[in-house]
């Protein structure tokens, strides 16, 4: 295909491909404020039957839109202007139909106007041409392929044309809109590269017509999943069927095989909606083996509404876990984050949140690493977990880096990451992770952690030994830097108090801010030189008890932290985490450290201080007769 657009243009677009490199160089198309429906004379826009409308766009119900603006060159170009299409789970495997495009002015085009798909390496993988002057003049047009385009892997879906040009500007021939500012929703190209600018303008104004499987296609499968179940019990346990069919599915079909069992065959009623990747849920009953250890269950879907299955796999394997006990898992943020890092009051404020959610079962550790400067800070030796960036944090070491605040669904996502610590906590755990701490002197130099792990699912476990410090402030070097302050108002993190506080206007809308720290790690076993715990070796139901000793910060090389130590009353606690054979925190426990006496007198104790079980849990309410431990103390109440 030919190249196109200026001469700066494509010199801009051969230096790259990533929208912040190429923007800075390609001359900004020109915009105008011509309307598409000004009278409110457009039509709704639909998807035929059987399909749907997908873009970036949202322009389903709008009789009128006032945001939608034309953008192009006045001189004759060649145009290739686009949308990153996903391959997720809402498109996968559907096809691509046809497109939903605005169009200006069709006077202005010569040549036909065509509708392409192209994968990663800009290779055509379907096209549909009509001709421009049977397209509608500012309104939407709707062009169907003759062949559609299955979207098996990510895609770009573009419009195709060449102009004419015209010295005043008057007809643009693309719609975007600009205030839907979305990375890969306007792209140009040159049929070699594309350029984003999505982030810049706006996006455009195109959506898919996306059908999904034939009529007389049937094929389903049951998604795979990971369960701890007891020894000898019966279960009903629900596993989500994945059905794509071209009509309504009332009944399937399936077999069951429980471990080296013969498999039997069931029939079951169901209701799933016609089309691709529907979901369903069905109750299975199985009961589990006797003997403790791994077993897998078999279950394959071969009938649907009475017809064969075609789906390739069909059958699916999932893993169980029979044990003898089920165990409380308590999930672990390790945060990426420092005082001169001006986005991380977010992490803080996220630590907070899930702290008060899940106060028995969150554990979180604030890892100071971003700045050498910050008096919280301690070395990547001492702590060797990697950060491409910060704030960011790893829940569980399971998976990447994620947002602290946003977790795994990212910005703008309703989620937040408490939602990310609900799932962690809601699987049972592999092992059971106890421990008792105290100062080894009355200096409180060193602090002694007694552990115990009781392993419920054979493994080969590493126990790590961390220190972490709440209520830790000074002076100035204490005071967290902060961007919100200059970049939002309150009013823009509404739904968010603690966040509003550091913008403009609120209580800690401030360049740098005094805050109060909390789970700040302050010392690890990785940083002791010698006497590190070594990997054990665990059968089911076999427990392993150790030892080890940590050195608090000194006043020597860590003044103001030892200085913030002392004045918080020396509230530290004890965090031992179990990391598994596969890199992942099994489970892991928090307790206080217990002070000595002549440090209990004049220590800072209240009566709202947290209050702990022997076995390192948070308890709200204890029950008649527990031994609890608050201040470092133990009671029975």
């Amino acid at each position: 295909m030919k190249q196109f657009y200026t001469l700066a243009l494509a010199a801009a677009l051969s230096l790259g491909v990533h929208a912040q490199d190429v923007k800075t160089v390609i001359p900004a198309p020109q915009q105008s404020a011509r309307m598409l429906a000004p009278n409110g004379q457009m039509k709704k826009i639909t998807a035929p039957a059987g399909m749907f409308l997908w873009g970036y766009y949202n322009g389903k119900d709008m009789n009128e839109n006032p945001n939608l603006e034309t953008i192009g060159y006045g001189e004759p170009d060649e145009y290739y202007i686009g949308i990153n299409v996903p391959c997720n789970d809402d498109l996968r495997d559907n096809k691509i139909k046809g497109v939903v495009v605005a169009v200006d002015d069709n006077s202005c085009m010569t040549g036909d106007y065509s509708v392409e798909v192209y994968n990663a390496s800009m290779q055509l993988l379907g096209s549909q041409s009509v001709k421009p002057s049977t397209l509608k003049n500012k309104d939407f047009n709707c062009i169907m392929f003759d062949e559609p385009v299955t979207i098996d892997r990510p895609v770009t879906v573009c419009t195709h044309f060449t102009t004419v040009g015209n010295s005043d500007a008057a007809c643009y021939p693309a719609y975007y809109d600009r205030t839907n500012w979305v990375s890969n929703s306007f792209l140009f190209g040159n049929g070699y590269v594309w350029a984003d600018y999505g982030s810049q303008f706006g996006c455009y104004a195109m959506m898919l017509i996306v059908g999904g499987v034939d009529v007389n296609e049937f094929e389903a499968t049951f998604e795979q999943k990971t369960e701890y179940t007891l020894l000898d019990t019966d279960y009903n346990l629900d596993f989500t069927i994945d059905a794509s069919c071209g009509q309504k599915v009332e009944n399937i079909e399936y077999t069951i095989k429980v471990d080296n069992k013969p498999a039997e065959t069931r029939t079951a009623e169901v209701a799933i909606a016609a089309g691709t990747h529907q979901k369903a849920t069905l109750n299975v009953p199985f009961h589990s083996p006797a003997e403790a250890g791994d077993y897998m269950v078999t279950l394959e879907i071969t009938k649907i509404n009475g017809n064969g299955n075609i789906a390739n796999e069909p059958s699916t394997i999932s893993t169980f876990h029979n044990v003898s006990r089920i165990a409380k898992r308590r999930s672990v943020m390790e945060e990426y984050t420092g005082t001169l890092c001006g986005w991380c009051p977010r992490g803080w404020v996220a630590m907070k949140h899930a702290n008060e959610a899940y106060p028995e079962d969150f554990i979180g550790i604030a890892i100071h690493q971003y700045n050498s400067s910050d008096p919280m800070y301690i070395a990547y030796a001492d702590y060797p977990l990697y950060f491409a960036g910060a704030p960011s944090c790893y829940l569980d070491r399971k998976g990447g880096a994620i947002d602290p605040y946003y977790g795994s669904k990212g910005f703008g996502s309703d989620g937040r990451i408490v939602n990310d610590i609900a799932e962690h906590i809601s699987i049972p755990a592999a092992i059971e992770v106890s421990a008792v701490a105290e100062y080894v002197d009355g200096e409180c130099s060193q602090v002694k952690v007694n552990a115990t792990l009781d392993a419920i699912v054979a493994d080969t476990y590493e126990p790590i030994f961390v220190l972490t410090a709440d209520q830790l402030t000074g002076g100035d070097s204490f005071k967290q830097g902060n961007y919100y302050y200059a970049k939002y108002t309150q009013a823009d993190y509404a739904f968010d108090p603690d966040l509003a506080a550091f913008c403009e206007g609120g209580d800690l809308g401030e360049k740098f801010v005094s805050i109060i720290f909390d789970d700040v790690a302050i010392a690890t076993s990785y940083q002791q030189a010698v006497n590190i715990p070594e990997n054990v070796n665990l059968s089911a139901d076999e427990k392993y008890e150790v030892s080890y000793i940590l050195d608090m910060p000194s006043e020597i090389s860590q003044k103001n932290l030892y200085d913030a130590i002392v004045n918080n009353g020396y509230k530290v606690n004890a965090i031992v985490l179990a990391i598994a054979g596969d890199g992942t925190i099994a489970n892991a426990c928090k307790v206080p450290v217990s002070l000595p006496v002549g440090i209990q007198s004049i220590s800072a104790e209240t009566i709202d201080a947290p209050i702990y079980s022997l076995d390192g849990r948070r308890v709200l309410s204890p029950a008649q007769g527990s031994i609890t431990i608050q201040n470092g103390k133990k009671s029975i109440k």
